[in-house]
């Protein structure tokens, strides 16, 4: 480990001690005058003098432990790893690889862009540690450096030398068009009317002013959902590299994140009911490691996500995306949706549709990135001779071909199987619900 050649190295910004301070001071505080009245009445009675050096002593002792815990911190960037030092007492070295790094964000809190340093966020395996701390150019000087020297990519050499070498930005979501489009959603409008429903129940069922105050949890949850969703997501563009997108987004804290080309295996696509007439979408990307989809952007144009998906995989999955084989007419004795139902496999590529009134959803994938395909068949399914493709993806959600006819369902999951690239390791199984 010692023969590793070291590309960067350094320490966090000189401003993270007191971040350190701050926080020392205040678990000190709460340790102390948890029996906040026993307390009361014992500073009541000190002096003056007693108390400025009490302050001062828990003052000096937490700048010590700031000062020293900044002292002990440091980081190396070698071609294999990044390496981060740290601990007082207890010494902690944490390595991580760069061939399992997933993502290498930057944040950029309100407080961070007034005195220049942010926080540099590397994902490994689902999980993530924070550089907190760095300076502006420190840290992108390190994020740059680390994708330079992440896993080559695993996609086709022609697919590599299709993108171009510099950064541009493929698409900038107006803030007109983000804040008309929260109001719309009218999927998650309905859950904020439930909320609120059920924060006024004690105040119906008590008649008690003071119930009302079961409607505070309510209110900023359906705050979240709406009104905090504009400033969080102000300003949200997709600027497309040879290695991934990046998405800068946020009014007051910027937060800039990178999805690599590689780890995408599925495109998302939700459109609202409101949305429609608009033709606008959701896009969603399937990425391993991530906690559910990542969002590419939260409202855009049908002609831009088509544009995306061309982008990232070609003309071919674009045309997938338009193609559309609907279910079976007896399907309608099945589902109520069976209208918006729809399976396409062509070489390369597959995609479901699904959705009723509040949502229209479409899954595209590279058909190379299957892992495994099940046909499902229940009593009623058997009745009406349907059956039920269920795919599963790396990132999920898993899509599934729904309300298949049975001899469809059996072709598509051989289609599947056989163009997954992975041959018969690729189980193809039959149960029933």
């Amino acid at each position: 480990m010692s023969g590793e050649q070291v590309l960067m190295k350094g320490r966090l910004h000189p401003v993270t001690p007191w971040r350190r301070t701050w926080a020392a001071a205040t678990g000190a505080v709460t340790f102390l005058f948890r029996d906040m009245h026993d307390w009361i009445d014992l500073v009541v009675d000190l002096p003056a003098w007693v108390l400025a050096l009490t302050a001062g002593l828990v003052t000096l002792l937490a700048a010590s432990y700031g000062f020293t815990s900044w002292l002990r911190t440091s980081w190396q960037l070698t071609p294999q790893a990044l390496q981060v030092h740290s601990g007082i007492l207890f010494h902690r070295h944490r390595r991580f690889e760069l061939a399992h790094v997933q993502e290498v964000d930057v944040h950029r809190p309100l407080l961070g862009r007034l005195i220049g340093v942010c926080t540099l966020r590397v994902s490994v395996a689902g999980r993530s540690a924070d550089l907190a701390y760095l300076g502006m150019v420190q840290a992108q000087a390190l994020r740059t450096e680390m994708r330079r020297h992440m896993a080559a990519s695993a996609e086709p050499a022609h697919r590599q030398a299709a993108r171009p070498d510099d950064a541009r930005e493929i698409l900038s979501v107006p803030a007109r068009m983000l804040g008309l489009s929260i109001l719309l959603d009218a999927h998650t409008m309905a859950h904020v009317a439930a909320a609120l429903a059920l924060g006024a129940v004690p105040y119906l069922v008590l008649g008690e002013p003071l119930a009302l105050l079961s409607l505070a949890g309510s209110l900023g949850w359906a705050w979240k959902l709406t009104a905090g969703r504009w400033p969080a997501w102000h300003g949200w563009t997709v600027t497309a590299h040879r290695s991934g997108y990046r998405v800068d987004h946020g009014l007051f804290n910027h937060r800039h994140s990178t999805l690599r080309h590689e780890r995408i295996q599925a495109v998302v696509l939700t459109q609202p009911v409101l949305w429609r007439r608009r033709d606008w979408v959701r896009i969603s990307l399937a990425v391993p490691g991530h906690r559910g989809l990542a969002m590419l952007a939260p409202v855009a144009t049908r002609r831009q996500a088509e544009e995306l998906v061309e982008g990232l995989w070609g003309e071919e999955a674009v045309e997938v995306v338009r193609a559309q084989c609907p279910t079976p007419r007896r399907a309608r004795w099945a589902t109520l949706r069976s209208r918006m139902l729809s399976a396409v496999v062509r070489p390369g590529f597959a995609a479901v549709w699904r959705g009723l009134f509040l949502r229209s959803v479409v899954h595209v994938w590279p058909a190379a990135k299957v892992q495994q395909v099940e046909v499902v068949q229940g009593p009623w399914q058997r009745r009406l001779g349907l059956a039920t493709v269920e795919i599963a993806l790396a990132g999920g959600p898993n899509p599934a071909a729904r309300h298949r006819d049975v001899i469809e369902a059996a072709h598509l999951a051989e289609q599947l199987r056989a163009r997954s690239g992975r041959g018969p390791e690729v189980p193809v199984a039959v149960s029933d619900e």
